[in-house]
């Protein structure tokens, strides 16, 4: 599991209370319960936590975790 992955999986798991199990299952945000609203605020927080800029709307909640992270990790993610 890349660091990029980890971190968003422990944002998901603390900030938005998504069962781990469940977001390593490989669904959509939505199938994880996050929707429009949630995806705009998650949105601003990997922007912050992980350094990268993302235009609104890059992310929605028609992601996976998968296109989340390659997404990120193509615009340099720093991660610690």
């Amino acid at each position: 599991m890349s660091k990029v992955t980890e971190e968003i999986t422990g944002i998901l798991a603390s900030r938005y209370g998504v069962p781990t199990p469940r977001i390593a299952a490989g669904g959509s945000l939505n199938d994880l319960g996050i929707d429009s609203l949630v995806t705009v605020e998650l949105t601003l927080t990997l922007q912050k936590t992980l350094g990268v800029p993302l235009a609104p709307g890059e992310i929605t909640s028609a992601h996976t975790l998968t296109e989340i992270v390659e997404l990120i990790e193509s615009k340099g993610a720093a991660v610690k």
